[in-house]
């Protein structure tokens, strides 16, 4: 009997040894949902994790089978010249035929010759695999960016989407880059790389951003621009162009049929002399870095910039260097009358102040309804404003104010409490009536938020809309 006992009880175990842990029993389906899901909110979070991917391949033999077996996990990948080669094989393999998200860094210890070798072996690795390239972001240093990029020239990558090229040095070499051109190119950023490499791959473009302190000639900048079409979100920061005419005639100008957003930076010349010469008839939102009187155009010039840009309703001035005074905001109000949303974001404090100011005329932008503001202005003056927005004087009263979640008020208390309705995609909103019809909100952003206390005959209470 005891040897029977025995028996049974090592059988028992053995079968017991036999069953799936837990973690192992999770249905497939359900396991790639989390594998993605994971790696994704690896790469998204401020504590990188690098090759989140492999990770999950080393907690068990199941988990691995499963991730090996799903390709498109293995399709994003960020490298630097640090990466061994052996990992870049492994995700290239894995990801199969599917299409490629690649980071990829160039950039080296320029005396270290190991170093610089690995990295062009990479990059010459990953050229391998262009007609798989959805999306391309490739930071280059000084010493092999002109290498890296002839490589460029006749290569074929039907599939890019996305295309982001950044040269630490400003290359004034305009050897025409991807001569068979990107078929699928939709959204291009540039910076220290001249547009006119790319000359075989705009007329599809939906989205530019350029940076460059090595201009080109306008005259080449306006026959490559004439042919985006299809352009709807165009940045251009710093020097991209020279010699931009102060006076355009007819012949000079840019047409953007569908452009909808336009940021302008230039501190060699006044930010709105590219607006003569550019047309938007249905351009919704614009911005503006480091607006200064300077910049803005002579009285004359209104009519055109205004007719230039028929429909702009946002308009944004950004940067430390903004300044304008009350009269400058009369101006902008008669070239851009149908605002009905302005933003100061990361300006001085002391503008944010004479903005208000400005804006307590409710013949400054009539059609004002919302104001977003970071930093925000003192308490008291906030109040003004929206008090002064608010009247029944006001053609158009101010219905929103946007200001950072971390804003204190003297009289405003923490709320810790979400919204009410769980599944609401709204902000906590508190609103603002001053005795007459008119109510105005001050959003906080989602997460949470302050509310308002009574304060003499000012009333503030939440709502959600």
């Amino acid at each position: 009997m005891p040897s029977y006992t025995r028996f049974t009880t090592l059988a028992k175990a053995k079968c017991a040894g036999r069953r799936p842990r837990p973690f192992e029993t999770i249905p497939t389906e359900i396991l790639m949902v989390i594998f993605e899901e994971y790696c994704h909110s690896a790469r998204e979070s401020e504590e990188t994790t690098y090759f989140p991917e492999l990770l999950l391949t080393r907690v068990c033999r199941y988990w691995r089978s499963v991730a090996v077996s799903l390709p498109t996990l293995w399709t994003k990948l960020a490298i630097t010249s640090l990466v061994p080669s052996e990992v870049v094989r492994t995700y290239l393999e894995r990801a199969l035929h599917h299409p490629l998200d690649l980071e990829v860094d160039l950039q080296c210890d320029s005396f270290d010759h190991a170093e610089r070798e690995h990295a062009l072996d990479v990059w010459r690795l990953l050229l391998t695999r262009a007609p798989q390239w959805r999306r391309l972001v490739v930071q280059l240093g000084p010493d092999d960016a002109k290498v890296a990029l002839d490589q460029l020239r006749n290569l074929d990558a039907p599939l890019l989407e996305d295309l982001q090229m950044t040269c630490t040095t400003h290359l004034t070499e305009t050897t025409p880059l991807f001569e068979r051109a990107l078929p699928s190119l939709t959204s291009l950023r540039l910076a220290g790389i001249s547009l006119h490499r790319f000359t075989t791959s705009l007329p599809q473009l939906t989205h530019l951003h350029l940076t460059s302190n090595i201009p080109i000639p306008f005259s080449i900048f306006q026959g490559l621009m004439n042919t985006m079409v299809k352009l709807q979100d165009l940045t251009l920061r710093k020097r991209v162009v020279e010699g931009w005419p102060l006076y355009p005639l007819t012949e000079d100008t840019i047409q953007l049929p569908s452009l909808q957003s336009l940021k302008v930076s230039d501190r060699r010349s006044p930010v709105f002399v590219p607006l003569l010469s550019i047309s938007a008839p249905v351009m919704k939102t614009l911005t503006l870095y480091d607006l200064t009187a300077h910049d803005l155009p002579q009285s004359f010039q209104e009519t055109q910039i205004c007719n230039n840009f028929p429909s702009i309703s946002n308009l944004t001035l950004k940067g430390k260097s903004s300044f304008i005074d009350n009269g400058s905001f009369n101006q902008l109000s008669r070239v851009f009358p149908t605002i009905d949303h302005f933003s100061l974001l990361g300006v001085d404090e002391e503008f944010v102040r004479e903005s208000s100011r400005a804006m307590h005329a409710t013949n400054v932008w009539p059609k004002l309804q919302t104001i977003s503001m970071i930093p925000v202005v003192e308490e008291d003056m906030l109040y003004s404003l929206i008090s002064a927005r608010t009247q029944p004087s006001a053609k158009t009263a101010l219905k929103n104010v946007l200001v950072p979640i971390d804003t204190n008020f003297d009289n405003v208390g923490p709320v810790s409490q979400q919204l009410d309705d769980a599944d609401s995609q709204l902000s906590p909103i508190f609103a603002f009536n001053d005795g007459s019809s008119r109510r105005c909100s001050i959003d906080l952003t989602a997460g949470g938020g302050s509310f308002f206390n009574r304060r003499q005959s000012i009333s503030l209470s939440r709502f959600q809309v």
